[in-house]
């Protein structure tokens, strides 16, 4: 239904923002309110630097905006229609007074055909109106983000899930926030990789710009989110090896999925970085996220630099068959 109708679609995407931006918020702010009053009587084994949260969801209001506005300028191929339907009226002159006279002679043989041919010509030009206004609005929507309707059931879930959680983490129901971050995680990342195709091996997103960065910086978000919520449930000791070796693991496996593209490993490590950096009831966690971060950096670092040539002398076939997808979608989406 979203996708016959690209009006209703922004409708939907715009109060989804709304409702996920209003409980996001009364969650930073009851975070903020209960660490101003009562500091000592709040126990985590670890949460994220108050500006951690807040910036995560401070870049991606305004990347979600920005997203929404771009999605609402007129497209490019509707313009250039616009311009190519109006053809000027070429008039060649004559210095042949026979060809005026012949001239003058149709002029007064058309005269009582004229208004009947008028009245057609109308009603054709109402037809065409009509029949433009009633055409799939899909056919001249915006062209920048050609996945924006694909991706836009994943993207107003998202954005239910993120304000279930914030509602479930103000009323202390840290199970149920485990459970709608995993699934909103899960859903995130079956759009970036699914829907968006993933980097396709390639240092940047080639299309859907916006749609990556948005993708990006969620995923990044309910990480975040997660690990905040994990730490006030967790009351065991500080981290084991295996506890640092799978965290590390989680975090690069999920850098380099999206690899040679860095911005989500970026997004990650920022992440890190704010949980190293706030509140850890071990300072053995600070030091399982600070150096995890540094992995992460590390390796995301490596990855964009070399990732493109290495995949394609370790998986030929695996980097033949996403360029081969790339131009089939690129096509598909041009119309050939």
């Amino acid at each position: 239904m979203l996708e016959s109708n690209p009006l209703l679609a922004r409708r939907v995407a715009v109060a989804s923002l709304i409702v996920d931006t209003l409980f996001q918020s009364l969650a930073l702010l009851g975070d903020a309110e209960s660490s101003r009053s009562s500091p000592s009587a709040i126990y985590v084994a670890y949460a994220p630097h108050p500006y951690a949260p807040i910036g995560l969801f401070s870049a991606g209001l305004i990347l979600q905006i920005q997203w929404l506005l771009r999605l609402s300028l007129p497209s490019k191929e509707f313009d250039e229609e616009e311009e190519t339907s109006a053809i000027p009226l070429e008039i060649t002159p004559t210095n042949s007074e026979s060809s005026i006279d012949n001239a003058s002679g149709e002029l007064s043989e058309r005269t009582d055909s004229q208004p009947a041919n008028d009245a057609h010509k109308t009603e054709e030009i109402d037809d065409d109106l009509l029949l433009r206004d009633e055409v799939d609005d899909v056919t001249y929507f915006n062209t920048h983000e050609p996945a924006y309707l694909g991706y836009l059931p994943f993207y107003v879930m998202g954005c239910f899930l993120q304000a279930g959680w914030a509602v479930l983490w103000m009323t202390r129901h840290y199970d149920y926030c485990a459970m709608f971050l995993l699934l909103n995680l899960a859903i995130e990342a079956y759009a970036l990789f699914w829907i968006l195709g993933g980097s396709k091996n390639h240092r940047y997103p080639q299309s859907n710009i916006f749609t990556h960065l948005i993708v990006k910086i969620k995923i990044a978000t309910s990480v975040l989110y997660l690990w905040k919520t994990w730490g006030a449930v967790d009351i065991l000791p500080p981290p084991s090896a295996s506890e640092g070796i799978v965290t590390c693991t989680f975090f690069v496996c999920l850098a380099l999925a999206s690899g040679p593209d860095p911005t989500l490993g970026f997004l990650l490590a920022i992440v890190l970085l704010g949980l190293a950096t706030g509140q850890n009831h071990y300072f053995e966690w600070s030091l399982l996220f600070g150096w995890t971060c540094m992995s992460v950096s590390i390796v995301v670092a490596l990855d964009w630099a070399f990732g493109v040539k290495s995949r394609r002398i370790l998986m030929p076939q695996l980097a033949r068959f996403e360029e081969g997808t790339e131009r089939l979608l690129v096509n598909r989406q041009n119309g050939l």
